[in-house]
């Protein structure tokens, strides 16, 4: 019985997990293919007209998040993958609100983050969207633009903390044994062609040496 309700929670994991997926590829085609190249000045009149891959389903989604988070929404479908992976593997996702609430931190700081370092000034556009100029709005005025990019910086990874199974110390031991790996291959490397130099060296003076014996003996 235990095992026929493991397949049961199996099968609703991968049957959730390709939603999720679907929904995820839904919603990366209409951010990559929106008309406006997520602009977030745009004409409430003809909102659902601008060209998309979509549609106009495509076309009103794409506008409401550039006019709200501005590129930073390309940020949402990228946990939204890991957690269809998850599910389609079987493995547990659990912490739903928690998760959601990392997306929103990663989102909202990343909005600020445009909105405070790709708004050229004199134009009056908003990158970061409405959210990401009122989040820059109340911190710049108290950190400055340096503190407030420390702090949106922090808080994004606060969120990618809390949305994924990302861990800090994994990553950190796990980029230490990359760059050793990568030290030991470049070692190894520079070791194999110095190997070459040598016997290419030890080949040339010993042809000069043959070469210079024929010409005294000839």
């Amino acid at each position: 019985m235990s095992a026929t309700k493991s397949q049961y929670a199996d099968r609703h994991r991968e049957i959730a997990g390709v939603l999720l997926l679907l929904v995820t590829a839904l919603l990366f085609l209409a951010l990559v293919t929106d008309g406006h190249k997520g602009d977030v000045r745009r004409s409430l009149s003809n909102f659902t007209e601008i060209p998309n891959f979509l549609g106009v389903a495509g076309a009103a989604v794409a506008g409401v998040l550039s006019m709200l988070v501005g590129p930073a929404a390309h940020v949402i479908y990228v946990p939204m993958l890991l957690w269809g992976i998850m599910l389609v593997q079987h493995r547990r996702f659990d912490r739903v609100p928690t998760r959601l609430l990392g997306l929103v931190l990663m989102t909202g700081s990343a909005a600020a983050l445009c909105h405070m370092d790709l708004t050229p000034g004199a134009s009056g556009a908003t990158q970061g969207g409405a959210f990401g100029a009122f989040v820059a709005d109340q911190l710049v005025p108290l950190f400055g633009l340096a503190g407030s990019n420390i702090i949106a910086g922090t808080f994004a990874i606060i969120g990618i903390l809390l949305a994924t199974e990302f861990l800090i110390v994994r990553a950190a031991i796990l980029l230490y044994n990359l760059a050793r790996m990568v030290v030991r291959w470049t070692a190894a490397l520079l070791e194999a062609l110095a190997a070459v130099w040598s016997d290419w060296r030890h080949y040339r003076v010993e042809d000069r040496a043959t070469r210079r014996h024929d010409l005294d003996t000839g």
